[in-house]
């Protein structure tokens, strides 16, 4: 039951390493170039 459930948790821990590397590849840098996303923060209501 034990080597059953490593390789379970093995193939859930890849897949989601996988499935979290193609989210963050589609994301986009800002055009600032600093990678804070800071064209983004400036759009809400500030002092």
């Amino acid at each position: 039951m034990q080597p059953i459930m490593g390789i379970l948790c093995g193939v859930l821990l890849v897949g989601f390493i996988v499935f979290a590397f193609r989210q963050g590849m589609k994301v986009t840098p800002d055009n600032s170039g600093n990678g804070t996303n800071s064209s983004n923060m400036d759009q809400g209501p500030g002092p």
